[in-house]
């Protein structure tokens, strides 16, 4: 047992000091956030930001040149914004939608695949309080 006990903390240590030094190096984020109005119209905001060390070792052209790219080859359905603040360059894109079915219906059109969209509001006493 006490052999058992051993190679799962040496085990567990080497998770966390692999994860420890991942999240050191990343050069990059992405975040995501789903906002749902009362009715479920809402918006989809997803932003990018990337460090200038990851941008120069993994993009061979210029700000100018990714921006044409994200220019020419985005989607309508996608608007977005680009803003840079010492060494992190951000994007911030943002999906309107007026309803769940014009929701799924933009997300299938991004993806090219057929997901499902379902909205559900929970009545429950840890989602609406005392």
């Amino acid at each position: 047992m006490k052999k058992f006990r051993r190679y799962v903390s040496l085990f567990v240590m080497a998770l966390l000091s692999c994860l420890v030094l991942t999240g050191c190096s990343a050069g990059s984020t992405i975040n995501t956030t789903l906002t749902i109005n009362n009715d479920l119209s809402g918006t989809r905001v997803m932003e990018v930001a990337i460090d200038d060390s990851v941008f120069s070792e993994s993009f061979t052209g210029t700000m100018q040149d990714l921006n044409a790219v994200i220019e020419s080859n985005g989607p309508a359905e996608l608007t977005y914004t680009y803003s840079e603040d010492t060494g992190i360059k951000t994007y911030r894109f943002e999906l309107g939608f007026s309803s769940v079915e014009d929701y799924q219906s933009k997300v299938n059109t991004l993806l090219g695949e057929g997901y499902t969209v379902s909205v559900q509001k929970s009545d429950s006493i840890w989602a609406t309080g005392v």
